[in-house]
């Protein structure tokens, strides 16, 4: 059983290997997209609840 635990232990660490690049891409554009989603996100919420109470209101 150990062998086989080393050999998926190798092919984890070579997908690993084989993703990183693709994960540091997406980790670059999260962060460049972070602040913009984020402000979406709060705009999004802050008019949900304006539409909330003028329903109410209505």
């Amino acid at each position: 059983g150990t062998a086989a635990a080393g050999d998926g232990g190798v092919a984890v660490a070579q997908a690993a290997a084989e993703l990183a690049p693709h994960l540091g891409a997406a980790t670059e554009l999260a962060r460049a997209l972070g602040p913009w989603l984020a402000a979406a996100l709060i705009v999004a919420v802050a008019g949900w609840f304006i539409w909330q109470r003028s329903r109410r209101a209505a």
